[in-house]
């Protein structure tokens, strides 16, 4: 079978294509620039060109195109997507819903909402690591590890959200979201923001807020506007439990982001974006404590980030996911946390005991070895989309 895999120059590209490989697959990569998601002739006319010169069986990409989904249509042909970000808009496209669109969505609660509309082709499917390339990279975990780290972030400060980009808000209208971030902000493990964005509250909002959405896509404006409060509220957590962190020991920060209130603060420490494969990988297996600070609008889904920590042998401290705490056991595997205060004096314990650190990175590197390496997610992905193949 020979696969015609759309890249967006996506961080995981290679993972993709040598693991499709790995398995038995021919892959043919493509690249087209597009200037619409949901129209654009010449994008469609050469995507299928070269689906039929390449003699292709089915299209593939990380995250969904409506553009793609056009093609498979019009070809009679799968078109599998695994989406990896959420909020992810194009997911609201009619497109979607095409019975030749087999769509993988790694956040449990995004699929359940998904089931609303999307009736065949919907499945649940957590995110994958190349664990062989890592180890390449790495060595085995069993190598002595030459710490270059105590705690480690890599990630956006989320400073530049488009909350914070709101000229004006009235005074009762800014003071009722803020109350919604605060007490977001206290709650790990649950996500309650669109749910108290009543219509009133929407319909205030768009007087100040504008969104640019194709009209023909069926989202709520709550859930635009949660998707924005929830930015913000992710860029207040990360900010605070940096500094929290910061309180136990040297904090290295792996970001773009520039923020000055954290720039002062003299136990962290910014070293700028690192490159996902030759950079990353390291960092995570020589920091003593890797933090995972989830985007806000995950609000279940296990991020890549607390994937790519274990499965390159780091070990990993998160706040509190639902799928982490299904697929993992905290404390065995990895260590969760609810809150500032229970994050830092389990910062503080694990500092101080290295074995029992180190083990329990060489149990989530294995877990993570054994169940969400690329080929078995694959493996799993192909089987399910295939199984459930039209018959034309």
């Amino acid at each position: 079978m020979r696969i015609l895999y759309y890249t967006w120059n996506e961080n995981s590209q290679r993972d993709m294509a040598e693991s499709l490989v790995k398995l038995g697959y021919n892959v043919s990569c493509c690249n087209i620039p597009f200037s619409n998601y949901e129209e654009d002739k010449c994008f469609t006319d050469n995507l299928e060109k070269i689906f039929k010169e390449q003699a292709c069986d089915c299209f593939l990409s990380f995250d969904f195109f409506p553009l793609i989904a056009k093609c498979a249509e019009h070809l009679k042909k799968i078109y599998i997507s695994w989406v990896y970000d959420t909020p992810h808009l194009t997911l609201f496209s009619p497109s979607v819903e095409s019975e030749y669109v087999k769509l993988f969505i790694f956040d449990k609660n995004q699929y359940s909402e998904m089931k609303e509309r999307k009736y065949r082709g919907l499945f649940h499917l957590p995110l994958a690591v190349n664990v062989e390339r890592l180890v390449r990279q790495l060595g085995k975990l069993d190598k002595k590890i030459q710490y270059i780290n105590e705690i480690s972030f890599v990630g956006s400060l989320y400073e530049k959200n488009m909350y914070r980009q709101v000229q004006y808000l009235p005074e009762y209208l800014r003071g009722y979201i803020e109350g919604i971030i605060v007490a977001q902000q206290k709650v790990y493990g649950y996500n309650f923001v669109q749910e108290v964005i009543e219509e009133k509250i929407s319909v205030e909002l768009g007087k100040y807020v504008k969104m640019n959405l194709d009209d023909r896509y069926q989202v709520q404006k709550s859930q635009l506007y949660s998707n924005m409060l929830n930015a913000e509220i992710t860029a207040r957590d990360r900010e605070k439990l940096l500094e929290v962190a910061a309180n136990e020991g040297n904090v290295n920060l792996y970001s773009e982001s520039q923020y000055s209130r954290i720039q002062n603060n003299k136990k962290i420490t910014y070293t700028g974006i690192i490159d996902y494969e030759k950079g990353m990988p390291a960092v995570f297996r020589g920091s003593k404590i890797n933090l995972n600070i989830t985007l806000r609008s995950i609000t279940s889904g296990i991020p890549l980030r607390a994937l790519d920590i274990m499965g390159a042998g780091g070990f990993l401290m998160s706040n509190y996911q639902a799928e982490l705490s299904e697929y993992f056991i905290d404390g065995k595997d990895m260590v969760l946390f609810d809150s500032p205060e229970d994050m830092q004096w389990k910062i503080r314990y694990y500092l101080k005991h290295d074995d029992e650190r180190q083990q329990i990175a060489k149990n989530g590197f294995e877990k993570v070895k054994r169940k969400f390496s690329y080929d078995i997610q694959l493996e799993k992905m192909m089987r399910l989309a295939f199984e459930d193949e039209i018959k034309v």
